[in-house]
């Protein structure tokens, strides 16, 4: 008891009541529940554009295609998320939980970052150097990938409210029931996250074609097409390509890989506001979240469209049709949660739920 307990019974406790009333207990098992909910959907989130980013690495390797998706874009994508990480997990170094029935929030002893800037400190200069030739032109792109597009999306599941079902569920089992299990790596990795990247391969070929090059051509091509001293590469056409235009076809393709995994990843941001509930009944009240699909795509266009940013970022303006490719993806990525979560709603302890309930 807060009011009336001494201060050892206090110390010795693992639950403080700081108004002595049994019913704050409730309050905080929700307010748990709630926190260790919405961190596993930031966290199932964020996981899932991992596919989409190291496939086309993969593809530029074993396939021999020119690269799909550059590091530069990765980043723009990604360099957010450590961040995010590091204000969505909160830390205490005791064990005690604080209730306040008046408040009706979870108090916790403290917040810290559990971000290593010693190793991001010695792994930026690193990786720019290598990448980069001019010092100054590093200075000018490191300024640009501040920001995330990924970093406020996943931010807003902080704001998350609580599912419908939330105190209807069994206790959580703290030795098997992990924050990060393989259920959320499988569905991250191997469901939403495939259908990522099928969606940007699909956006890069459909822009290669366009252009001349189709799939078959692209084949073993990256030796001639890296090579400065060709510039007279032919095309499926016949149409020769000189090494500078080349260059400004694959940076065209590096930005709208980008922008398709922008465009998937609104679809991953949705399904991930609930685990069972579907959206439709949950809706979209989450402003926070609402915001978060406007400022990725806000970000996106800017990267894409601003001024500049061909010579910073090597980020080519995009035709508006080439957003559309990768458009019906997100709708299946949508319609495939939305069966897999009625599945788990109308069949509790089957299959579905034993291999994808994260």
């Amino acid at each position: 008891m807060g009011i009336a307990g001494s201060d050892v019974s206090k110390q010795a406790a693992d639950m403080i009541l700081l108004d002595d009333n049994f019913a704050s207990i409730v309050t905080g098992v929700e307010e748990g529940r709630l926190i260790f909910d919405n961190l596993k959907k930031s966290i199932a989130y964020t996981l899932t554009s991992n596919i989409p980013e190291i496939t086309p690495f993969l593809l530029f390797i074993l396939a021999d295609v020119p690269l799909p998706l550059g590091t530069v874009t990765i980043l723009c994508i990604d360099l957010g998320e450590s961040r995010v990480s590091s204000f969505l997990i909160t830390e205490s170094q005791d064990s005690s939980i604080y209730l306040d029935n008046r408040s009706h929030r979870v108090k916790t002893p403290s917040l810290t970052s559990t971000t290593d800037h010693t190793e991001s400190k010695d792994f930026l200069p690193f990786f720019f150097s290598n990448y980069f030739d001019d010092t100054d032109i590093m200075r000018r792109r490191t300024l640009f990938l501040l920001p995330g597009t990924d970093m406020v999306p996943a931010i807003s599941y902080a704001y998350e409210e609580a599912e419908s079902d939330i105190m209807k569920r069994r206790p959580r089992d703290p030795i098997h029931d992990k924050l990060v299990n393989e259920r959320m790596i499988s569905g991250s990795y191997g469901q939403v996250g495939m259908i990522e990247a099928a969606a940007a391969f699909f956006t890069y070929f459909v822009i290669m074609a366009e252009n001349g090059f189709r799939p078959s051509k692209l084949l073993g091509i990256r030796r001639y097409w890296d090579s400065k001293a060709i510039n007279d590469l032919e095309d499926s056409y016949g149409q020769e390509w000189t090494y500078a235009d080349r260059k400004v076809l694959e940076y065209t393709c590096h930005t709208a890989f980008f922008v398709s995994i922008v465009v998937v990843q609104w679809a991953d941001l949705i399904i991930r506001k609930t685990r069972r509930i579907s959206i439709i009944h949950h809706k979209m009240n989450n402003w926070m979240l609402n915001f978060g699909l406007f400022f990725e795509t806000a970000l996106a266009c800017f990267l894409a469209y601003m001024p500049g940013t061909d010579v910073a970022l090597r980020m080519y303006p995009l035709k508006i049709n080439w957003w559309i490719p990768a458009l019906p993806f997100s709708v299946v990525i949508i319609i495939y949660d939305e069966c897999r979560r009625y599945i788990l709603r109308h069949n509790p302890g089957g299959w579905v739920e034993s291999e994808t309930y994260f």
